[in-house]
């Protein structure tokens, strides 16, 4: 049976769009695009949402000074101005890691886009210590995407109906 390993997740006005490799059972690789047609579903954008504090921890924002013991005890109003736009994972192994893309809304509506660097989440060397907590967001994050592309788990859009239009057609 083949398997997916997802690679890079990209949203952008509540669209996914998802590249993966597909595994086959012969060890060969191939790599994937799924276009975001469909609205995302809650449990996505919440897996996304998830790695607003790493993005202000790995970044050295303001926003992650909030954050001293547990990066799981925050509120979601000292994140708001951040918004997470993609997440490209990378590497085998120890090697294992992530890059967080998002912006910063500043004062005056101005948007800053930023990438974190690349943080290796098995590497023992590193002085990030919520990287215990930055692999459940990722393994979380995956499962969310893998949802989306292969059991098309979607958020159902609120369709519009044109009233007036119906109603002009009446006269």
């Amino acid at each position: 049976m083949n398997t997916i390993e997802i690679t890079k997740i990209k949203i952008k006005n509540s669209l996914a769009d998802v590249w993966y490799d597909e595994i086959y059972e012969d060890n060969n690789r191939e790599g994937k695009y799924v276009n975001g047609a469909y609205l995302i579903h809650k449990d996505f954008q919440n897996a996304i949402d998830a790695f607003k504090p790493h993005f202000a921890k790995l970044l050295d924002l303001r926003e992650g000074d909030i954050i001293k013991k547990k990066i799981e005890d925050y509120h979601e109003e000292a994140f708001a101005n951040l918004v997470i736009s993609g997440i490209t994972f990378g590497g085998v192994g120890d090697d294992f890691g992530v890059c967080i893309v998002g912006t910063k809304t500043i004062r005056g509506g101005k948007v800053i886009p930023q990438n974190t660097p690349f943080e290796k989440v098995f590497d023992d060397n590193s002085d990030y210590k919520f990287r215990d907590h930055l692999n459940d967001c990722i393994l979380r994050a995956k499962y969310e995407a893998e949802e989306y592309i292969i059991n098309k788990k979607h958020r159902i859009g609120q369709m519009s109906i044109d009233y007036q239009g119906q109603a002009e057609d009446m006269e």
